[in-house]
């Protein structure tokens, strides 16, 4: 019984990265114009569908080069986020966040 739980629980983690390394693959088309960095990230969530969890003060005052054209996920981000300081961790049930570069950051 524990082991059958056990197995269950495991497929649906394995199910969970596979769908979020999915979607990350998925060739979205972008449209962010330059400019504030906060202003980009709003509109890289609405566009692609994917949730960002930042600090406000990490992206305040920052500005990005923007990222238009067909493209991934996840180089439509690293184009927001280049030269910025900031980059991208990815979590074990797929969620985003906007962290420092180098920051020492928990993974839940």
């Amino acid at each position: 019984m524990a082991r059958t739980k056990v197995a269950r629980t495991a497929l649906a983690v394995m199910c969970g990265l596979v769908i979020a390394a999915s979607a990350a693959a998925q060739t979205n088309s972008f449209d962010i114009p330059e400019g504030d960095l906060k202003v980009a990230l709003e509109a890289y969530a609405r566009q692609s569908g994917v949730r960002l969890v930042y600090l406000s003060e990490d992206v305040r005052d920052r500005r990005t080069a923007g990222a238009r054209g067909d493209m991934s996920q996840d180089a439509a981000l690293n184009r927001l986020l280049a030269g910025t300081g900031l980059t991208v961790k990815r979590d074990q049930s797929g969620a985003l966040a906007i962290v420092r570069e180098g920051a020492n950051t928990p993974t839940p």
